[in-house]
């Protein structure tokens, strides 16, 4: 645990040089916040999976008092911040976004009163509570250069964290790899710790946000070099649903470019493994990754989950059963041990009920459509390079946005403090400040 710790403080030590060093070399646009969203995704290395009877006798153990200090030093300076600038300059009535999540996580907040375990309650909604306090802080300029080093950063640690599950393999096979499956090698993080699901996902996040860029950047080659690595780690991750999720975004992403040739080569190349009975077998034996039809069929053992966990659900379901609790609970009487129920809109709904959804998917789904719509408006009487920046950071938003759509089906990676929420919550950010007409250079 100590080596864990040390290398965390030295990769917390080189990010924040790092991103020093990108903002003062590249712009002038660097506020002090960019350092404190980096301590924030590094706190989410934190990731271990324990028992419930383990979580209720002691909530926070070694690994969790880490990375709660980090957070509380996070949460600490963005609200010295705030404080020292005026509260009311931080939230404004037209950002509908932000203040739909602050309802959703002040309720999941709440919801300690009745939660199964209070203590997990109160810490997990502080994590995210925390999150959006410090969006508030990087969303008051409204300045577009300054969400872009925010977008970096996040591109910065998603490429730490699928570099790293490649760094292990040499030294560490045996924690780095799955001998089983067609390929007999699927991708996974030793440290941090990440299981296949999740470096797939990192990897198809940064593969969407590195085409997008090497459309519209400067350094083209470089963002083409990074796409091809992103793609070759998603490959051999082998992550199902994220998978998907990126050729849906992918095929979206053209569909907004008006590039009907790349549209049209993804149908015609479907329509070519549908009907070729040797490629269709590959590819399923891919997509198989060494379980049995009937396991997949099952949705990989999720159906028995979703199942209790919809009954949980219809036995409160207006306010739940408790933020980040409720569903462990649940996931406890069907499998014996800690997990989840495997889906972030049920995971929510059985946590914090109608209430905690209705207001989770105003955010979530209402930043969709808000870039969506800003791009449909957008024209190039816009000066060249934010014209190229906005088209940039939307097209990149709507992809990211689809895999993540895709992941949470699977997945309750929205549901707290992780990369991917924060990732979203970036999503989030940049629809805010794109619907000010007067956007900053």
């Amino acid at each position: 645990m100590k080596g864990a710790f040390f290398s965390i403080v030295l990769l917390l030590i080189g990010s924040i040089f790092y991103v020093l060093f990108k903002s003062y070399s590249k712009n002038r646009n660097f506020i002090f916040p960019h350092i404190l969203w980096t301590m924030l995704l590094i706190s989410t290395f934190i990731f271990r999976v324990r028992t419930t009877s383990q979580l209720i006798e002691n909530p926070l153990d070694t690994a969790g008092i880490f990375r709660l200090t980090t957070i509380l030093l996070v949460f600490t300076l963005s609200f010295v911040y705030i404080a020292l600038h005026k509260f009311s300059g931080f939230l404004r009535k037209r950002d509908y976004l932000v203040l739909s999540m602050l309802a959703y996580l002040t309720f999941a907040a709440i919801s300690f009163v009745y939660s199964p375990i209070p203590k997990l309650t109160l810490y997990k909604s502080f994590e995210l509570l925390t999150e959006i306090l410090l969006l508030l802080v990087l969303l008051r300029p409204l300045n577009l250069r300054i969400i872009k080093i925010q977008f970096d950063i996040n591109y910065y640690i998603l490429f730490f964290l699928i570099a790293s599950a490649w760094f292990w393999v040499p030294f560490k096979p045996q924690e780095a790899i799955i001998r089983h499956g067609y390929l007999n090698f699927i991708l996974r993080g030793a440290f941090p710790l990440q299981d296949a699901d999740m470096v797939t996902v990192h990897a198809a996040i940064l593969s969407v946000a590195a085409y997008v860029r090497s459309r519209f950047s400067e350094r083209k080659n470089f963002y083409r070099i990074l796409f091809i690595f992103s793609l070759t780690t998603m490959f051999f991750a082998q992550g199902r649903t994220s998978i998907v999720g990126f050729l849906v975004a992918l095929a979206f992403i053209f569909y907004l470019l008006k590039d009907k040739s790349k549209l049209l080569l993804m149908v015609t190349l479907a329509l070519i493994i549908a009907n070729s009975k040797s490629i269709y077998n590959i590819l399923y034996s891919y997509f198989l990754k060494g379980s049995s039809p009937k396991l997949i069929t099952n949705i990989g053992g999720r159906w028995l989950l979703w199942k209790a966990g919809w009954k949980a659900f219809l036995t409160s379901p207006i306010i739940g059963h408790g933020f980040a609790t409720g569903s462990r609970m649940v996931a406890q009487s069907v499998v014996g041990f800690l997990i989840s129920t495997y889906n972030t809109f049920l995971e929510i709904s059985v946590n914090t009920g109608i209430l905690g959804l209705t207001l989770f998917s105003i955010a979530f789904f209402g930043t969709f459509f808000q870039l969506w719509k800003f791009y449909s408006k957008i024209n190039s009487s816009l000066p060249g390079k934010n014209y190229l920046l906005v088209r940039s950071l939307i097209l990149e938003s709507t992809g990211i946005f689809i895999v993540l759509l895709f992941r949470a089906t699977t997945s309750f990676s929205l549901g707290e403090h992780g990369i991917t929420m924060a990732i979203f919550m970036s999503l989030l950010g940049l629809a805010e400040v794109l619907k000010y007409k007067k956007i900053k250079p």
